[in-house]
């Protein structure tokens, strides 16, 4: 089975992203804005993404995982060049 990419988008354009385990666009949709959405404007179904990528994050059939990556530490940011 594959699954969904999913954006969640407000007004000042503030997102988070989602890989959601459900084959169909719109219940992906409807499941992340009844789930984690209800603050967004906006919530796009942005393409399929593989039973391999649901296997490595070890997502079944209606679960959810935000692929947000944490921000970065104070050591691993670009260093400013003199």
């Amino acid at each position: 089975m594959s699954g969904r990419l999913v954006r969640v988008r407000d007004r000042h354009l503030r997102s988070a992203t989602y890989v959601v385990a459900e084959l169909e666009a719109d219940r992906a949709v409807k499941l992340i804005r009844s789930s984690v959405g209800s603050w967004a404007d906006e919530v796009t179904d942005l393409g399929r993404v593989s039973a391999g990528l649901l296997k490595a994050l070890s997502l079944k059939s209606g679960d959810f995982k935000s692929i947000e990556e944490p921000p970065l530490s104070q050591e691993q940011q670009p260093q400013k060049v003199p």
